[in-house]
């Protein structure tokens, strides 16, 4: 079986409403390269990469980039030796979605679902998920704004209509007492759900600690990156193999008995220093900076080795990459204690037959169809093609949702916020 053609697709899918973070206000749509891989036995697989999701991107960086870049080197290649291609092609995103479709292949062809090649393990029917709390401007009709207002009732009716049990808030937004007011609004309002929260390492250290003493009667799942110098910040270390600094999270996991959570600790390496340092009590994986599915799989094995808490991070990925994420949770067999992240109904539509993947009664399915599970529905994904044209009107709007906030053209660098 060799691969004869590659395909790649630009596509940008909205955002029901703009949410805001710690980095400022979210582009208003997801911009995102579509990848499907044909084989000589005409069986396709499908991928997904795409750029960060906090800066501005040109075309030409997207499906044109990943056809002249990756696809000469994969032409030819025998998907069942998607290890070697993941290798070649450095672990980057790009080849995270070479390595996604050559398993959603390599599953179809031996009639075995992905999340059982890559377990060995009998897979749950669903994986949980956990409702996705933002803080979100006014859609073109000014509807859909989330304020501390109101922060507090939409988060309610989102959990309920979802069937979520689970709750995660994304803070860093408004000063420290006015977000650690409404966590505990929250709690009172949600008195048997789990709630997390995570800052995006808006916070100092003082007020960390000053926080931290707040939320310890509220019984708290976990704090992600409360901090500047938590994992967040490890970011840039991943890129450039730097190691990372946990000496605040070492310090706050001391002062606190509110659970600490480490994200972006992607790199074995630099999950050994969390580890070491003893800095969370919680860690999440992600697919994409894990270096793929099967390297997802390890990660999570070495990190529950030694029995930290297990969770699955969500930031850029659409439908594709939101299923290749549930398969790596269901390989685990259930080890991955926490209910994953799930940015993915923020988005107004998809690119997959039949639509918007489910979530009900606070779950995804783990499909039981060969490979993946999922197949690209073509009108859908005409509809939502990154055009040049639709790539200016995205710009602008953005440009006009940071101009309210005051904003400047570039995305704004994230500010640390103190009591």
């Amino acid at each position: 079986m060799r691969i004869v053609d590659v395909e790649a697709f630009s596509v940008a899918i909205p955002f029901r409403n703009a949410i805001e973070s710690a980095y400022g206000v979210s582009y208003p749509a997801r911009i995102r390269v579509i990848v499907r891989l044909t084989t000589d036995d005409g069986i396709t697989g499908l991928g997904e990469t795409g750029p960060s999701a906090v800066h501005q991107v040109h075309r030409d960086d997207l499906a044109p980039k990943f056809l002249r870049d990756i696809r000469p080197r994969i032409l030819g290649r025998d998907p069942f030796h998607s290890q070697d291609l993941l290798r070649e092609l450095g672990y980057q995103p790009d080849a995270v979605a070479v390595e996604m479709a050559c398993l959603d292949i390599v599953g179809k062809a031996t009639g075995r679902r992905v999340c059982e090649l890559l377990g060995g393990v009998a897979a749950p029917e669903s994986v949980p998920v956990a409702a996705y709390s933002f803080f979100r401007l006014p859609d073109a009709s000014g509807a859909g704004a989330v304020t501390p207002e109101n922060l507090v009732a939409a988060t309610v009716a989102q959990a309920t209509a979802g069937g979520f049990s689970t709750v995660k808030l994304k803070l860093g937004v408004h000063p420290p007492q006015v977000e650690v007011r409404l966590t505990s609004e929250l709690r009172e309002a949600m008195p048997d759900a789990q709630i997390r929260v995570d800052p995006n390492g808006a916070w100092s250290v003082g007020s960390a600690l000053n926080a931290m003493r707040q939320l310890e009667g509220l019984n708290l799942e976990y704090v992600e990156d409360p901090i500047k110098d938590s994992p967040l910040g490890f970011a840039q270390q991943i890129i450039t193999g730097r190691s990372i600094d946990v000496a605040g999270m070492r310090r706050l996991r001391a002062a606190t008995r509110v659970p600490l959570c480490a994200d972006n600790c992607y790199r074995l390496d630099l999950l050994r220093q969390v580890i070491r340092e003893e800095a969370a009590d919680v860690v999440l994986a992600d697919v994409f900076g894990c270096g793929g599915l099967r390297g997802t799989v390890r990660w999570y094995q070495a990190a529950d080795l030694f029995h930290l808490g297990l969770g699955m991070h969500s930031g850029t990925e659409t439908g594709i990459g939101q299923i290749a994420k549930v398969h790596a949770v269901a390989a685990m067999g259930g080890r991955v204690q926490h209910p994953m992240d799930a940015i993915y109904p923020e988005y107004v539509d998809d690119v997959l037959v039949g639509g918007p993947l489910r979530i009900e009664r606070g779950a995804m399915a783990v499909p039981t169809e060969p490979g993946l599970g999922v197949a690209l529905d073509e009108q859908r994904l005409a509809r939502w093609e990154l055009t040049a044209a639709r790539h200016a009107e995205l710009d602008e709007l953005w440009a006009h949702l940071k101009s309210v906030k005051g904003i400047g053209a570039a995305q704004s660098s994230m500010l640390v916020r103190s009591f």
